[in-house]
């Protein structure tokens, strides 16, 4: 009788210390990767498509390539019910993302000056299907290595983490850049971006390869069709898909107001993302601990205005001086992007069957990359066209417009598609959602 105690307690304390091993290979493999997106998708990838001679269209073309190869996770979700090592995807298909991306470094070298922004696109293409294919088998896997009942407070310290670390390197970059130029500055933070790939890769190895829990639905296409079964899931996944159309007309652009109309430096514009993503690290640590006293569908409707609001302050630029008013333009950002890339992680990996999790992360992904990159192309259009009107219409005009299609889309139809109320409730919510 007490041997077999001894033995479910060891069982128990080994899988605690898998668990929190896990994790921290979580929370390590996350820190290369953030600072090799934050340094070239960030303000930097705007202003390497201006130094490689890109027009507003093609910088909207660029900040929409994310979004629209996500579609290409469906495809991805119904092909993991024929895998079984998740993590040889990741390692295969992250591998290829963080090295073509990188790769873009060496355009300048080695094609014509005519083809660069092409050669750019092309590249940046590959880079992100890569990148959407292992998303769906990361989601999956980490989904089943963070208990459901950590989920909210450990994404919320993880992304604290790595935003940190990843706002140290945008720092030093921006430093870099204005100091040296664009050419010493962009070879700077490629060769940065070269070694964090190598890094990246050496702890993608280090992840488990969990057991994966397949759908019990054979048919592929009522395996396709069976998040749009789901009310519950599919209301908000489109409502979210239409926020996020509106969102990706003008909040992508944010980079090329202050460069391009605003002719803000780059140090400044670093010091601008900084506070930023400061932020960020703040709401995510905070948000995190909200998602384990309330519903991640009550925190989503709280944190998707704030972006709205982001927008609508904009219009203080023709009042204020530009500096402090775009600091208070991207607090607010920071604070609503905090909340929504936590509560929308959350809500897709604890909001749906542990088994069809794939296929739910690939329609969502899908719908909400396909709404993304139809608004930043029409948005790129949008500032091409308002390139000859005055700094005026090109600051605030769109920005106002969208920041109150925003912020009247969620008091309209908020608590309808989210199922939640405005006010605060009297009593705290445990529900985290569905999935385990």
């Amino acid at each position: 009788m007490i041997t077999s105690k001894r033995r479910v307690q060891h069982e128990l304390k080994k899988k605690s210390s898998n668990y929190r091993r896990n994790m921290q290979v979580g929370l390590l493999e996350g820190i290369p990767a953030t600072v090799i997106y934050m340094t070239l998708g960030g303000p930097y990838l705007t202003g390497y498509l201006l130094y490689l001679g890109a027009s507003s269209v093609q910088v909207g073309i660029a900040a929409a390539i994310p979004a629209l190869t996500n579609v290409l996770q469906i495809l991805a979700a119904l092909g993991m019910q024929y895998i079984n090592n998740r993590r040889l995807a990741i390692i295969i298909f992250a591998s290829i993302h963080r090295v073509v991306w990188v790769l873009t470094g060496l355009i300048p070298f080695l094609f014509p000056e005519s083809l660069w922004v092409i050669i750019y696109l092309i590249m940046m293409f590959i880079a992100f299907a890569g990148n959407a294919v292992s998303s769906v088998a990361w989601t999956s896997l980490i989904a089943d290595m963070v208990p459901s009942r950590l989920r909210g407070k450990y994404f919320g310290l993880r992304n604290a983490v790595i935003n940190a670390a990843g706002s140290v390197s945008l720092f030093v970059c921006g430093m870099v850049l204005d100091h040296y130029g664009e050419d010493i500055g962009f070879a700077f933070i490629y060769i940065v971006c070269a070694i964090a790939v190598v890094l990246n890769i050496i702890l993608f190895f280090a992840y488990p390869n969990v057991e994966f829990e397949k759908s019990q639905e054979t048919d592929i296409g009522k395996r396709f069709l069976l998040p749009f079964r789901d009310w519950a899931f599919i209301k908000p996944a489109l409502f979210i898909s239409a926020f996020l159309f509106f969102y990706g007309i003008v909040v992508p652009f944010f980079n090329y107001l202050m460069l391009d109309v605003l002719e803000i430096s780059y140090s400044w514009v670093s010091i601008i993302t900084i506070i930023h993503y400061i932020t960020m690290i703040l709401a995510y640590y905070y948000w995190g601990k909200l998602n384990a006293r309330f519903s991640t569908r009550q925190l989503l409707m709280w944190s998707l205005p704030i972006i709205g609001l982001s927008c609508l302050a904009w219009g203080l630029i023709g009042l204020l001086p530009a500096v402090p008013v775009l600091i208070f333009i991207h607090i607010l950002l920071g604070i609503g992007l905090g909340g929504y890339n936590l509560l929308n992680f959350t809500f897709v990996i604890g909001d749906t069957p542990k088994a069809d999790r794939p296929v739910y992360i690939g329609v969502f992904m899908a719908l909400t990359g396909l709404m993304s990159f139809i608004g930043s192309t029409l948005g790129g259009v949008v500032f091409d066209w308002l390139a000859n009107w005055s700094k005026e219409a090109q600051v605030y005009g769109v920005t106002l417009t969208i920041g109150a299609v925003l912020v009247l889309m969620m008091a309209v139809c908020g608590e309808r598609v989210f199922g939640a109320r405005w006010r605060l409730p009297k009593k705290s919510n445990p529900w985290l959602g569905r999935g385990a």
